[in-house]
Protein backbone atom coordinates (compact mmCIF):
# COMPACT_ATOMS: atom_id res chain seq x y z
CA UNK A 1 0.00 0.00 0.00
CA UNK A 2 1.38 3.44 -0.95
CA UNK A 3 1.83 6.06 1.74
CA UNK A 4 -1.00 8.06 0.15
CA UNK A 5 -3.36 5.10 0.40
CA UNK A 6 -2.16 4.63 3.96
CA UNK A 7 -2.99 8.24 4.82
CA UNK A 8 -6.46 7.88 3.30
CA UNK A 9 -7.03 4.59 5.13
CA UNK A 10 -5.90 6.13 8.43
CA UNK A 11 -8.15 9.13 7.86
CA UNK A 12 -11.06 6.79 7.17
CA UNK A 13 -10.39 4.95 10.45
CA UNK A 14 -10.22 8.24 12.37
CA UNK A 15 -13.38 9.50 10.69
CA UNK A 16 -15.17 6.26 11.44
CA UNK A 17 -14.02 6.27 15.05
CA UNK A 18 -15.08 9.88 15.48
CA UNK A 19 -18.49 9.18 13.94
CA UNK A 20 -18.88 6.15 16.19
CA UNK A 21 -17.96 8.06 19.33
CA UNK A 22 -20.60 10.73 18.72
CA UNK A 23 -23.25 8.42 17.31
CA UNK A 24 -25.09 8.48 20.64
CA UNK A 25 -25.49 12.22 20.19
CA UNK A 26 -26.71 11.88 16.61
CA UNK A 27 -29.91 13.75 15.84
CA UNK A 28 -30.96 11.48 12.99
CA UNK A 29 -29.84 8.54 10.85
CA UNK A 30 -31.51 7.99 7.49
CA UNK A 31 -31.07 5.06 5.12
CA UNK A 32 -32.20 5.00 1.49
CA UNK A 33 -31.51 2.64 -1.38
CA UNK A 34 -32.39 2.20 -5.00
CA UNK A 35 -32.58 -1.07 -6.91
CA UNK A 36 -32.52 -0.82 -10.70
CA UNK A 37 -32.95 -3.41 -13.45
CA UNK A 38 -31.62 -2.03 -16.74
CA UNK A 39 -31.67 -3.71 -20.14
CA UNK A 40 -30.48 -2.41 -23.51
CA UNK A 41 -30.93 -4.29 -26.79
CA UNK A 42 -29.06 -3.33 -29.95
CA UNK A 43 -30.92 -3.19 -33.25
CA UNK A 44 -29.49 -6.59 -34.19
CA UNK A 45 -31.40 -8.11 -31.28
CA UNK A 46 -28.45 -8.77 -28.94
CA UNK A 47 -28.32 -7.56 -25.35
CA UNK A 48 -25.88 -4.68 -24.98
CA UNK A 49 -26.64 -4.38 -21.27
CA UNK A 50 -28.38 -6.66 -18.79
CA UNK A 51 -27.71 -4.95 -15.51
CA UNK A 52 -28.83 -5.20 -11.90
CA UNK A 53 -27.66 -2.46 -9.53
CA UNK A 54 -28.07 -1.62 -5.86
CA UNK A 55 -27.28 1.90 -4.64
CA UNK A 56 -27.45 2.40 -0.85
CA UNK A 57 -27.18 5.80 0.82
CA UNK A 58 -26.75 6.65 4.50
CA UNK A 59 -27.04 10.15 5.97
CA UNK A 60 -26.08 10.81 9.58
CA UNK A 61 -26.90 14.18 11.15
CA UNK A 62 -24.87 14.91 14.27
CA UNK A 63 -26.03 17.10 17.14
CA UNK A 64 -23.36 19.70 16.32
CA UNK A 65 -24.85 20.26 12.86
CA UNK A 66 -22.42 18.16 10.82
CA UNK A 67 -23.69 15.55 8.36
CA UNK A 68 -21.95 12.43 7.08
CA UNK A 69 -23.11 11.04 3.72
CA UNK A 70 -22.10 7.70 2.21
CA UNK A 71 -23.24 6.33 -1.16
CA UNK A 72 -22.30 3.00 -2.71
CA UNK A 73 -22.87 1.17 -5.97
CA UNK A 74 -23.06 -2.60 -6.38
CA UNK A 75 -23.52 -3.48 -10.04
CA UNK A 76 -23.73 -6.70 -12.07
CA UNK A 77 -23.87 -6.62 -15.87
CA UNK A 78 -24.55 -10.11 -17.20
CA UNK A 79 -24.35 -9.09 -20.88
CA UNK A 80 -20.71 -8.01 -20.33
CA UNK A 81 -20.54 -5.95 -23.54
CA UNK A 82 -19.74 -2.51 -22.11
CA UNK A 83 -16.62 -3.48 -20.13
CA UNK A 84 -15.85 -7.10 -21.00
CA UNK A 85 -14.15 -8.96 -18.16
CA UNK A 86 -13.21 -7.42 -14.84
CA UNK A 87 -13.49 -3.63 -14.52
CA UNK A 88 -10.23 -1.74 -15.03
CA UNK A 89 -8.78 0.70 -12.51
CA UNK A 90 -6.01 1.90 -14.84
CA UNK A 91 -7.19 5.52 -14.82
CA UNK A 92 -8.12 5.65 -11.13
CA UNK A 93 -6.05 6.53 -8.11
CA UNK A 94 -5.19 3.80 -5.62
CA UNK A 95 -7.86 5.09 -3.22
CA UNK A 96 -10.72 5.56 -5.72
CA UNK A 97 -10.74 2.21 -7.51
CA UNK A 98 -13.58 -0.22 -8.08
CA UNK A 99 -13.60 -3.64 -6.45
CA UNK A 100 -14.20 -6.55 -8.84
CA UNK A 101 -16.41 -9.30 -7.45
CA UNK A 102 -16.06 -11.82 -10.26
CA UNK A 103 -16.28 -11.25 -14.02
CA UNK A 104 -19.61 -9.41 -14.04
CA UNK A 105 -19.94 -7.70 -10.66
CA UNK A 106 -18.25 -4.69 -9.11
CA UNK A 107 -18.58 -2.44 -6.07
CA UNK A 108 -17.41 1.09 -5.45
CA UNK A 109 -17.86 3.81 -2.89
CA UNK A 110 -19.51 6.46 -5.03
CA UNK A 111 -19.46 9.24 -2.45
CA UNK A 112 -18.30 9.61 1.14
CA UNK A 113 -18.14 13.13 2.56
CA UNK A 114 -18.63 15.18 5.70
CA UNK A 115 -20.50 18.51 5.67
CA UNK A 116 -19.75 20.97 8.46
CA UNK A 117 -19.20 24.65 9.18
CA UNK A 118 -16.04 26.54 10.11
CA UNK A 119 -17.36 29.91 11.16
CA UNK A 120 -19.24 31.18 8.10
CA UNK A 121 -17.45 28.77 5.74
CA UNK A 122 -19.37 25.74 4.48
CA UNK A 123 -17.05 22.73 4.24
CA UNK A 124 -17.51 19.43 2.39
CA UNK A 125 -14.57 17.04 2.76
CA UNK A 126 -14.38 13.61 1.14
CA UNK A 127 -15.32 11.83 -2.07
CA UNK A 128 -17.84 13.93 -4.00
CA UNK A 129 -19.09 15.48 -7.22
CA UNK A 130 -18.79 19.19 -8.04
CA UNK A 131 -20.93 20.61 -10.84
CA UNK A 132 -19.79 23.67 -12.77
CA UNK A 133 -21.47 24.99 -15.89
CA UNK A 134 -25.02 24.89 -17.23
CA UNK A 135 -24.85 23.09 -20.59
CA UNK A 136 -27.05 20.07 -21.42
CA UNK A 137 -25.59 16.98 -23.11
CA UNK A 138 -22.11 18.42 -23.76
CA UNK A 139 -19.78 20.10 -21.29
CA UNK A 140 -17.48 23.12 -21.27
CA UNK A 141 -16.82 24.06 -17.63
CA UNK A 142 -18.20 20.92 -15.96
CA UNK A 143 -14.76 19.28 -15.89
CA UNK A 144 -13.94 19.13 -12.17
CA UNK A 145 -14.84 15.42 -12.08
CA UNK A 146 -13.70 12.96 -14.76
CA UNK A 147 -16.28 10.93 -16.65
CA UNK A 148 -16.95 7.30 -17.39
CA UNK A 149 -17.48 6.60 -21.10
CA UNK A 150 -18.52 2.94 -20.69
CA UNK A 151 -21.82 4.00 -22.31
CA UNK A 152 -20.40 7.01 -24.18
CA UNK A 153 -22.55 10.04 -23.18
CA UNK A 154 -25.88 8.22 -22.94
CA UNK A 155 -26.46 8.18 -19.12
CA UNK A 156 -27.13 11.33 -17.09
CA UNK A 157 -24.09 13.35 -16.02
CA UNK A 158 -24.69 12.44 -12.37
CA UNK A 159 -24.20 8.76 -13.20
CA UNK A 160 -21.28 9.38 -15.56
CA UNK A 161 -19.20 11.58 -13.27
CA UNK A 162 -16.50 9.81 -11.24
CA UNK A 163 -16.51 11.31 -7.72
CA UNK A 164 -13.15 12.50 -6.40
CA UNK A 165 -11.59 12.89 -2.96
CA UNK A 166 -11.30 16.62 -2.34
CA UNK A 167 -11.69 19.53 0.04
CA UNK A 168 -14.54 21.80 -1.02
CA UNK A 169 -15.01 25.10 0.83
CA UNK A 170 -17.59 27.82 0.18
CA UNK A 171 -16.76 31.20 1.70
CA UNK A 172 -19.18 34.16 1.73
CA UNK A 173 -17.68 37.28 0.13
CA UNK A 174 -20.16 40.08 0.70
CA UNK A 175 -23.24 39.21 -1.36
CA UNK A 176 -21.22 36.69 -3.41
CA UNK A 177 -19.88 33.21 -2.64
CA UNK A 178 -16.35 31.93 -3.29
CA UNK A 179 -15.88 28.19 -3.77
CA UNK A 180 -12.35 26.80 -3.28
CA UNK A 181 -11.29 23.28 -4.30
CA UNK A 182 -8.24 21.19 -3.48
CA UNK A 183 -8.25 17.86 -5.33
CA UNK A 184 -5.36 15.45 -4.59
CA UNK A 185 -7.23 12.52 -6.23
CA UNK A 186 -5.43 11.59 -9.48
CA UNK A 187 -8.32 9.83 -11.21
CA UNK A 188 -9.10 10.45 -14.88
CA UNK A 189 -11.65 9.65 -17.60
CA UNK A 190 -12.50 5.97 -18.11
CA UNK A 191 -12.86 4.62 -21.63
CA UNK A 192 -14.05 1.28 -22.92
CA UNK A 193 -11.19 -0.87 -24.20
CA UNK A 194 -11.06 -2.07 -27.81
CA UNK A 195 -13.57 -4.87 -27.17
CA UNK A 196 -16.16 -2.63 -25.47
CA UNK A 197 -19.38 -1.65 -27.20
CA UNK A 198 -18.49 2.05 -27.04
CA UNK A 199 -14.75 1.87 -27.71
CA UNK A 200 -13.59 5.05 -29.48
CA UNK A 201 -12.56 4.51 -33.11
CA UNK A 202 -12.82 8.01 -34.58
CA UNK A 203 -9.48 9.51 -35.76
CA UNK A 204 -10.36 12.56 -33.66
CA UNK A 205 -9.44 10.50 -30.60
CA UNK A 206 -7.00 7.90 -31.92
CA UNK A 207 -3.88 8.39 -34.06
CA UNK A 208 -4.16 7.12 -37.63
CA UNK A 209 -1.41 4.51 -38.05
CA UNK A 210 -0.50 2.19 -40.92
CA UNK A 211 1.57 -0.26 -38.89
CA UNK A 212 1.56 -2.34 -35.74
CA UNK A 213 2.29 -0.30 -32.64
CA UNK A 214 3.32 -0.93 -29.06
CA UNK A 215 1.24 0.69 -26.32
CA UNK A 216 3.39 1.78 -23.39
CA UNK A 217 2.19 2.25 -19.84
CA UNK A 218 0.48 5.59 -19.28
CA UNK A 219 2.62 8.42 -17.94
CA UNK A 220 0.51 9.52 -14.99
CA UNK A 221 1.04 12.14 -12.26
CA UNK A 222 1.92 10.48 -8.96
CA UNK A 223 2.82 13.22 -6.50
CA UNK A 224 0.09 13.69 -3.90
CA UNK A 225 0.72 17.41 -3.36
CA UNK A 226 2.49 18.71 -6.48
CA UNK A 227 0.07 16.97 -8.85
CA UNK A 228 -3.10 18.08 -7.07
CA UNK A 229 -5.74 20.04 -8.96
CA UNK A 230 -6.92 23.36 -7.52
CA UNK A 231 -9.85 25.52 -8.46
CA UNK A 232 -11.95 28.53 -7.50
CA UNK A 233 -15.37 29.79 -8.52
CA UNK A 234 -17.01 33.10 -7.60
CA UNK A 235 -20.80 33.22 -7.94
CA UNK A 236 -23.19 36.14 -7.47
CA UNK A 237 -26.71 37.28 -8.26
CA UNK A 238 -26.60 40.74 -9.87
CA UNK A 239 -29.63 42.62 -11.25
CA UNK A 240 -31.48 39.40 -11.95
CA UNK A 241 -28.46 37.65 -13.48
CA UNK A 242 -26.87 34.50 -12.05
CA UNK A 243 -23.16 35.02 -12.74
CA UNK A 244 -20.09 32.88 -12.11
CA UNK A 245 -16.39 33.18 -12.85
CA UNK A 246 -14.23 30.09 -12.43
CA UNK A 247 -10.63 28.91 -12.69
CA UNK A 248 -9.24 25.38 -12.59
CA UNK A 249 -5.58 24.33 -12.72
CA UNK A 250 -5.78 20.64 -13.51
CA UNK A 251 -4.60 17.67 -15.51
CA UNK A 252 -6.71 17.02 -18.58
CA UNK A 253 -8.79 13.92 -17.89
CA UNK A 254 -8.16 12.52 -21.38
CA UNK A 255 -4.57 11.40 -22.05
CA UNK A 256 -2.49 12.74 -24.91
CA UNK A 257 -1.40 9.86 -27.20
CA UNK A 258 2.27 10.64 -27.90
CA UNK A 259 3.98 8.70 -30.72
CA UNK A 260 7.64 7.65 -30.76
CA UNK A 261 9.06 6.21 -34.02
CA UNK A 262 12.76 6.46 -33.11
CA UNK A 263 13.21 2.73 -32.37
CA UNK A 264 11.91 1.51 -35.73
CA UNK A 265 8.58 0.49 -34.17
CA UNK A 266 5.91 3.07 -33.46
CA UNK A 267 5.26 3.30 -29.74
CA UNK A 268 2.32 5.13 -28.15
CA UNK A 269 2.58 6.59 -24.65
CA UNK A 270 -0.64 7.95 -23.11
CA UNK A 271 0.44 11.08 -21.23
CA UNK A 272 -1.53 13.38 -18.93
CA UNK A 273 -0.84 17.11 -19.37
CA UNK A 274 -1.56 20.17 -17.23
CA UNK A 275 -3.85 22.98 -18.38
CA UNK A 276 -5.36 26.20 -17.08
CA UNK A 277 -9.12 26.60 -17.55
CA UNK A 278 -10.86 29.94 -17.05
CA UNK A 279 -14.55 30.44 -17.64
CA UNK A 280 -17.70 32.44 -16.99
CA UNK A 281 -21.41 31.66 -16.99
CA UNK A 282 -24.49 33.87 -17.06
CA UNK A 283 -28.21 33.16 -16.93
CA UNK A 284 -31.36 35.23 -16.50
CA UNK A 285 -35.10 34.68 -16.74
CA UNK A 286 -37.14 36.92 -19.07
CA UNK A 287 -40.74 35.94 -18.42
CA UNK A 288 -41.19 32.42 -19.81
CA UNK A 289 -37.70 32.48 -21.33
CA UNK A 290 -34.37 31.73 -19.66
CA UNK A 291 -31.15 32.77 -21.38
CA UNK A 292 -27.98 30.81 -20.59
CA UNK A 293 -24.42 31.50 -21.68
CA UNK A 294 -21.13 29.77 -20.91
CA UNK A 295 -17.55 30.49 -22.06
CA UNK A 296 -14.34 28.61 -21.36
CA UNK A 297 -10.70 29.03 -22.35
CA UNK A 298 -8.11 26.27 -21.88
CA UNK A 299 -4.37 26.49 -22.41
CA UNK A 300 -2.08 23.64 -23.52
CA UNK A 301 -4.59 21.36 -25.22
CA UNK A 302 -3.37 18.54 -27.49
CA UNK A 303 -5.15 17.06 -30.52
CA UNK A 304 -4.42 14.18 -32.88
CA UNK A 305 -2.46 15.18 -35.99
CA UNK A 306 -1.50 13.25 -39.12
CA UNK A 307 1.50 15.48 -39.90
CA UNK A 308 3.25 15.81 -36.55
CA UNK A 309 6.14 13.44 -35.74
CA UNK A 310 4.61 12.79 -32.32
CA UNK A 311 1.10 12.50 -33.76
CA UNK A 312 -0.21 15.51 -31.81
CA UNK A 313 -0.48 19.28 -32.07
CA UNK A 314 -0.61 21.73 -29.17
CA UNK A 315 -3.14 24.56 -29.09
CA UNK A 316 -5.43 26.60 -26.90
CA UNK A 317 -9.15 25.79 -26.93
CA UNK A 318 -11.89 28.40 -26.64
CA UNK A 319 -15.39 27.01 -26.18
CA UNK A 320 -18.81 28.47 -25.64
CA UNK A 321 -22.50 27.66 -25.51
CA UNK A 322 -25.60 29.81 -25.84
CA UNK A 323 -28.88 28.37 -24.60
CA UNK A 324 -32.50 29.50 -24.58
CA UNK A 325 -35.21 27.73 -22.56
CA UNK A 326 -38.96 28.30 -22.97
CA UNK A 327 -41.57 27.07 -20.49
CA UNK A 328 -44.60 29.10 -21.57
CA UNK A 329 -46.62 26.02 -22.51
CA UNK A 330 -48.23 24.03 -19.71
CA UNK A 331 -46.02 21.12 -18.58
CA UNK A 332 -43.67 21.58 -21.57
CA UNK A 333 -40.01 22.66 -21.63
CA UNK A 334 -38.26 23.57 -24.88
CA UNK A 335 -34.51 24.14 -24.72
CA UNK A 336 -32.15 24.91 -27.58
CA UNK A 337 -28.35 25.27 -27.46
CA UNK A 338 -25.53 26.26 -29.80
CA UNK A 339 -21.99 25.03 -29.04
CA UNK A 340 -18.70 26.08 -30.59
CA UNK A 341 -15.14 24.95 -29.87
CA UNK A 342 -12.23 26.75 -31.57
CA UNK A 343 -8.53 25.87 -31.71
CA UNK A 344 -5.45 27.13 -33.48
CA UNK A 345 -4.48 24.08 -35.51
CA UNK A 346 -2.41 23.11 -38.51
CA UNK A 347 -3.57 21.35 -41.66
CA UNK A 348 -2.89 17.90 -40.19
CA UNK A 349 -5.06 18.26 -37.10
CA UNK A 350 -7.78 15.62 -37.05
CA UNK A 351 -10.47 18.10 -36.05
CA UNK A 352 -11.73 21.32 -37.61
CA UNK A 353 -10.48 24.66 -36.40
CA UNK A 354 -14.07 25.48 -35.44
CA UNK A 355 -16.29 22.61 -34.25
CA UNK A 356 -20.00 23.44 -33.96
CA UNK A 357 -22.94 21.55 -32.54
CA UNK A 358 -26.58 22.32 -31.85
CA UNK A 359 -28.96 20.60 -29.45
CA UNK A 360 -32.70 20.52 -28.79
CA UNK A 361 -34.34 19.29 -25.59
CA UNK A 362 -38.11 18.71 -25.33
CA UNK A 363 -39.67 17.59 -22.04
CA UNK A 364 -43.42 17.11 -21.53
CA UNK A 365 -45.14 16.02 -18.31
CA UNK A 366 -48.52 14.30 -18.24
CA UNK A 367 -50.99 12.95 -15.68
CA UNK A 368 -49.99 15.17 -12.77
CA UNK A 369 -46.27 14.70 -13.48
CA UNK A 370 -46.43 10.89 -13.20
CA UNK A 371 -45.59 10.48 -16.91
CA UNK A 372 -42.66 12.25 -18.59
CA UNK A 373 -41.71 12.18 -22.27
CA UNK A 374 -38.28 13.58 -23.10
CA UNK A 375 -36.28 13.95 -26.30
CA UNK A 376 -32.69 15.21 -26.59
CA UNK A 377 -31.08 15.65 -30.00
CA UNK A 378 -27.43 16.68 -30.53
CA UNK A 379 -26.15 17.41 -34.04
CA UNK A 380 -22.55 18.18 -35.05
CA UNK A 381 -22.70 20.56 -38.01
CA UNK A 382 -19.11 19.87 -39.12
CA UNK A 383 -19.51 16.10 -39.59
CA UNK A 384 -23.31 16.01 -40.03
CA UNK A 385 -23.54 13.32 -37.37
CA UNK A 386 -25.40 13.20 -34.11
CA UNK A 387 -27.45 11.47 -31.47
CA UNK A 388 -31.18 11.35 -30.68
CA UNK A 389 -32.35 10.11 -27.27
CA UNK A 390 -36.03 9.51 -26.48
CA UNK A 391 -37.33 8.33 -23.10
CA UNK A 392 -40.80 7.75 -21.68
CA UNK A 393 -40.99 7.29 -17.91
CA UNK A 394 -43.95 6.40 -15.69
CA UNK A 395 -44.03 6.74 -11.92
CA UNK A 396 -46.09 3.67 -11.09
CA UNK A 397 -46.02 4.30 -7.33
CA UNK A 398 -44.18 6.70 -5.03
CA UNK A 399 -41.13 4.42 -5.10
CA UNK A 400 -41.37 2.56 -8.44
CA UNK A 401 -40.55 4.13 -11.82
CA UNK A 402 -40.64 2.35 -15.19
CA UNK A 403 -38.94 3.88 -18.22
CA UNK A 404 -38.40 2.90 -21.85
CA UNK A 405 -36.20 4.66 -24.35
CA UNK A 406 -34.23 4.61 -27.57
CA UNK A 407 -30.74 5.92 -28.40
CA UNK A 408 -30.12 6.47 -32.12
CA UNK A 409 -26.77 7.50 -33.64
CA UNK A 410 -26.24 8.65 -37.21
CA UNK A 411 -23.40 9.88 -39.40
CA UNK A 412 -20.00 8.86 -40.79
CA UNK A 413 -17.66 6.56 -38.86
CA UNK A 414 -15.06 9.34 -38.53
CA UNK A 415 -17.43 11.51 -36.50
CA UNK A 416 -17.76 11.72 -32.71
CA UNK A 417 -21.30 10.33 -32.89
CA UNK A 418 -21.15 8.52 -36.22
CA UNK A 419 -18.50 6.12 -34.93
CA UNK A 420 -21.32 4.46 -32.94
CA UNK A 421 -23.83 4.26 -35.79
CA UNK A 422 -24.08 0.48 -35.25
CA UNK A 423 -24.79 0.89 -31.52
CA UNK A 424 -28.40 2.09 -31.71
CA UNK A 425 -30.37 0.54 -28.88
CA UNK A 426 -33.71 0.21 -27.16
CA UNK A 427 -33.69 0.27 -23.36
CA UNK A 428 -36.04 -0.66 -20.53
CA UNK A 429 -35.45 0.21 -16.87
CA UNK A 430 -37.26 -0.42 -13.60
CA UNK A 431 -36.19 1.59 -10.52
CA UNK A 432 -37.36 0.68 -7.04
CA UNK A 433 -36.74 2.95 -4.08
CA UNK A 434 -36.33 1.46 -0.62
Amino acid sequence: MSWVAGVVAAASVVLGATAGSVLAATAEVEFQAQIAISNAIERGGEFQKNELSFEPRIDIWFAGGARLTAKGLLRSDFADKLEPGRPSNDTRSSYSGRIALGEHTEFEVRELFLDFELGETQMRVGKQQVVWGQADGLRILDVVNPLSFREFILPDFEDRRIPLWMVNAEVPVGEAALQLLWIPDQTYDEFADASGAFAFTSPKFRPVLDQVVRIRSARKPNNFLEDSDVGARLSAFVSGWDLTASYLYHYQDQPVLVLDRSSGMTQVTPTYERTHLAGVTASKAFGDFVFRGELGYSTDRYFASSESVQGIEKSFEASGVLGLDYSGFTDLLISGQFFQSSVEGGSGMQRAQHERSVSLLLRRNFSNDTVTLEMLAIHNTNDSDGLVQIELSYQLTSNITISAGADVFYGDADGVFGQFDARDRFSLKVEIGV
